[in-house]
């Protein structure tokens, strides 16, 4: 099935290598672990989201209805590198990862510092608050990592979409990359891009009802002064995928 492009995205190629694990595609300011010296090397590396942002996400099914509690950190391979706080719309503090008598702390660039406890491999808290793993370099797929990974019914068909953005059985598609950041004109529904290749990608928006994931084709609702789109609509229904438990 052919769903018609409204929009392009000429960053997916960000998101897609740097999110991916293949060494031919990892985004080329993470550093190679062996290059480390082992006595600088961080084990809890990664990017982390807030605790709260996931279960505000997995409750609505909406990264639009979730983003005003997400809150991302990256922490660097190597203590001698600078690691940073964001959120999707934009970046925060930078800091280094410290270690005094056994415990890890994050010293601010501004001067503060706030304790690290190391839950579990894929849980940590952070001044207090739990923090979830997202992957292990620089990647906000949140929604991929855990909204969306599973199979699917598509009548007869098995569908999959991986934790790593990529899809299995539908149609002519090979990946997807969920949109987090809704700040901006016409951003008043959950997107997601899909494609076959990085450059033939189609914008559409989804909805889950139960178990039940909506995918439609969008339309421009309003368009301003300079010919922008800054409102759009669902037009057509283009897949009903149910969730297989």
């Amino acid at each position: 099935m052919k769903i018609g492009l409204v929009f392009r995205i000429v960053l997916i190629s960000l998101f897609v290598a740097g999110c991916n694990e293949t060494a031919s595609e990892k985004v080329t300011y993470i550093k190679d672990k062996a290059t480390v010296d082992a006595s600088s090397i961080v084990p809890f590396a990664g990017t982390w989201v807030k605790r709260a942002y996931v279960d505000t996400l997995l409750l609505t099914h909406s990264p639009m209805a979730s983003q005003s509690v997400e809150w991302f950190y990256y922490i660097p391979l190597s203590d001698t590198e600078i690691g940073y706080s964001f959120t999707i719309h934009e970046g925060a503090d930078q800091y280094r990862v410290l270690k005094r008598d056994g415990r890890y702390l994050l010293q601010f660039i501004q001067g503060k510092t706030s304790g690290i406890e190391v839950l579990s491999q894929n849980v940590i808290k952070i001044g207090g608050e739990e923090y979830l793993k997202v992957a292990d370099s620089v990647c906000d797929r949140v929604s991929e990592r855990f909204l969306f990974p599973g199979q699917f019914a598509k009548g007869d068909t098995v569908v999959e979409f991986t934790s790593d953005g990529k899809i299995i059985g539908l149609d002519t598609f090979s990946f997807y990359h969920v949109q987090n950041d809704y700040y901006g004109a016409g951003l008043d529904r959950d997107l997601m891009y899909m494609g076959a290749t990085v450059g033939d990608v189609s914008n559409v928006t989804f909805s889950f009802r139960n178990d039940t994931l909506i995918i439609c084709t969008i339309k421009c609702a309003l368009k301003d002064e300079n010919d922008d789109c800054v409102e759009i609509e669902n037009d057509k229904v283009c897949y009903r995928l149910v969730k297989q438990r």
